[in-house]
């Protein structure tokens, strides 16, 4: 991919903190690919299976008293190095690639990515889109609330930093379709109206984009934008820098 300057992709809508990035075509079809046919590829212990999706863990096993580092295999070091030369991680590479496969209707509860890593997180999106909802992160007894979700396309790359990466959650609902009013997105602070959420990079999605994923002709008029995107098999890889590492025997970690 030919240089990339990052601060043409930051979200300036104002309901959203001024330290997200979407960036669309990060990579190529090509290159979506060769990453989910090594996925598929990849030895069966890599595996892990729970009950809303099922991931592969790369580089190594994060832990509070550091992570045991694994080499990076060759098929993605290309896609951290991409990640790493627009420089977000304090000149650091980065050294973990978490990769998760969603089924439509699987998800993920609310959460936070937690201290383990550099406060920096990078998402790149292959196979299908899924929408990424944000909620502030509750005080004490505090109830969670609704603030924005992004769409995320296939082939995009998402990046959240500093407040965007410590004062939010975020979840993927369990759904096989995506609802999204192209005519009425708009932020009702932080209501949901009429079961459609206010999608706060919309203006960031090509048309054409969205439409190739419909069989609906999609004009922006009255009445006229409603769509649902279909969910499909979709396989995220979330490349972070661990700062704390440990060159360890496994065994010896968690065996007393």
């Amino acid at each position: 991919m030919k240089s990339l300057e990052l601060s043409q992709y930051i979200l300036t809508n104002s309901v959203v903190p001024n330290s997200i990035y979407y960036v669309p075509d990060f990579i190529d079809t090509e290159q979506e690919q060769f990453l989910i046919s090594n996925v598929l590829n990849a030895p069966k212990p890599k595996w892990t299976f729970l009950g809303n999706r099922s991931l592969q863990n790369w580089g190594g096993f994060p832990h509070p008293k550091g992570m045991v580092v694994e080499a990076l295999p060759s098929w993605l070091k290309t896609y951290t190095e991409m990640v790493g030369n627009l420089d977000l991680f304090d000149g650091n590479t980065p050294n973990h690639v978490l990769m998760n496969c969603y089924h439509a209707g699987q998800g993920i509860m609310a959460h936070e990515d937690g201290p383990l890593f550099y406060p920096t997180v990078t998402t790149i999106n292959t196979g299908s889109h899924t929408v990424l909802n944000f909620y502030s992160k509750p005080d004490d007894d505090q109830i969670r609330k609704y603030c924005f979700s992004l769409l995320l396309m296939p082939r995009s790359l998402l990046v959240l930093k500093h407040e965007a990466y410590t004062k939010y959650l975020h979840e993927i609902e369990e759904l096989t379709f995506d609802k999204i009013n192209l005519s009425y997105n708009f932020y009702d602070g932080g209501q949901i109206f009429q079961d459609f959420k206010y999608i706060a990079n919309l203006d960031r999605i090509p048309l054409e984009q969205i439409q190739s994923k419909t069989n609906v002709d999609i004009e922006r008029k009255s009445g006229e934008g409603i769509i649902s995107l279909t969910r499909q098999v979709r396989y995220s890889f979330t490349i972070r820098y661990v700062p704390k590492v440990m060159n360890l025997n496994i065994k010896k970690l968690f065996v007393k």
